[in-house]
């Protein structure tokens, strides 16, 4: 297809509210569920279940929202504080019902994030007030083959990646009428990841992090569609203007290459695919961008701090843990030495990520109200081991599923394949310009940087 946007009709938009009654409250966002105020969107297909997929996927959804009520309520500033807070108000979660005079089988490849997919999430528009912008969306599309997708828009400030596949699970299995599904106990009290009442912070962020103070007009921090900005690696902010997106496969065969090359050394003795993979990118994408040598390449990195913590955060928890840790490193030193080398640098900063970097975090957080200075880096966060692909709405599981793509040029997705693709391993999604995309993939094409 040729088309930048799927045409799609848009038949009803309804408010699914819960099905009974549920708390009213007013629910915490710690400073890192503030750095996170933006949706996030995902897109799955099924090739059956149009004809009753609406009816049946809004009185899921409507149930689903008992246990997960704070999905149907709102941003809101608290007249106590003065800051962003959910406002559990039972609002809903707009439901749109839509339909293409497509097949499914016309999008073309289905095991690729496609721009094509972004008229298949309802996105909240003519928006004026906060209390008015839904902290969640949902659209059902029906194809004429019988199949349909459903497009799902989540404020990240509202939930992280575990939090949705608890949402989602909970939700297919409403839609199936499984009767007896085990929740873990949600908790959606964030206060645990509070600053402590006077902020104390041990570690100096200010490396890595703008404080308030110091942010430029221009910076490179959540980069959106329409953003244009142009500036050099001498002012300290890089950043790109005409952008591309694309999901880039890393096959299986090559992620046990580049772990027995990173282990063949001696230097380290086990890797994990997120540590290999992640240094890998960071190789490449610094190479691709044409960085100079002296230049301090930087990759964040979203690491869970579950367990981390004291006391730890609990499996049920609704909303972000995962926070981001930075490493750096000379562009020279990144790109000469060999990939041990650099994985043992990306290793040593996950280590550092314990509880009083956690609450230092926070509590250099709530004082600088900073933004990461990236500077041409970028942070990667993976969904590989998230069981998208489990989805099942009672039409059989998704024969694809995958975000859509967005132009943030600091954001890198590791994501799951496709099961139908016998190449396994995982794809990488970045944004960059065309012509750093094209070296980028070059290069990955290579044995080894």
């Amino acid at each position: 297809m040729e088309s930048q946007l799927l045409p799609v009709t848009l038949q009803s938009c309804s408010s699914a509210l819960p099905a009974g009654p549920t708390p009213r409250a007013k629910i915490f966002l710690p400073n890192i569920d503030l750095t996170v105020v933006f949706m996030v969107d995902s897109i799955y297909f099924y090739s059956s279940g149009a004809a009753d997929a609406p009816k049946v996927l809004f009185r899921a959804l409507q149930e689903a929202m008992v246990e997960f009520y704070p999905f149907a309520g709102r941003l809101a500033v608290s007249e106590e504080t003065q800051r962003l807070e959910i406002d559990a108000n039972s609002a809903g979660v707009p439901f749109v019902e839509a339909v293409s005079d497509l097949n499914i089988a016309d999008l073309g490849d289905l095991t690729l994030p496609n721009a094509l997919y972004r008229n298949l999430v309802f996105t909240a528009t003519n928006v004026k007030v906060l209390s008015d912008w839904p902290l969640a969306t949902v659209q059902v599309t029906k194809f004429l083959c019988g199949g349909f997708s459903f497009g799902l828009s989540v404020n990240h400030a509202l939930a992280d990646g575990i939090s949705i596949i608890d949402f989602m699970q909970h939700l297919t299995s409403k839609a199936r009428g499984v009767e007896n599904f085990q929740l873990p106990e949600l908790q959606f009290d964030r206060t645990m990841l509070a600053a402590r009442p006077q902020p104390t912070p041990k570690i100096d962020f200010g490396d890595v992090y703008y404080k308030a103070s110091e942010i430029p007009s221009t910076n490179s921090f959540s980069t959106m569609e329409d953003m244009v900005v142009s500036t050099n690696l001498a002012s300290g902010n890089y950043v790109v203007t005409d952008l591309v997106s694309r999901a880039i496969n890393i096959p299986a065969s090559k992620v046990e290459y580049l772990k027995k090359l990173a282990m063949s050394d001696g230097t380290i003795t086990r890797c994990s695919t997120f540590d290999v993979v992640a240094t890998y990118v960071w190789k490449l994408r610094t190479a691709a961008m044409g960085m100079p040598l002296e230049h301090q390449a930087t990759m964040f990195m979203a690491v869970d701090v579950s367990k981390k913590v004291t006391p730890p955060i609990p499996r049920g928890f609704v909303g972000n843990r995962a926070f981001p840790v930075a490493v750096r490193m000379k562009t020279e030193e990144l790109l000469k030495k060999p990939l041990s080398h650099c994985l043992t640098v990306v290793r040593e900063a996950l280590l550092r990520a314990d509880d009083e970097f956690v609450r230092s975090w926070i509590d250099w957080s709530e004082i600088h109200r900073g933004i990461p200075r990236f500077n041409g880096g970028f942070y990667i966060s993976s969904w590989w081991k998230f069981p998208f692909y489990e989805m099942d709405f009672g039409w059989g599981k998704p024969i694809y599923m995958g975000p859509v793509l967005t132009q943030r040029v600091e954001f890198v997705l590791i994501l799951p394949v496709s099961p139908s693709r016998p190449e396994g391993g995982v794809d990488v999604l970045l944004t960059i310009n065309p012509q750093h995309m094209a070296r980028f993939e070059t290069l990955v094409n290579f044995p080894i940087l």
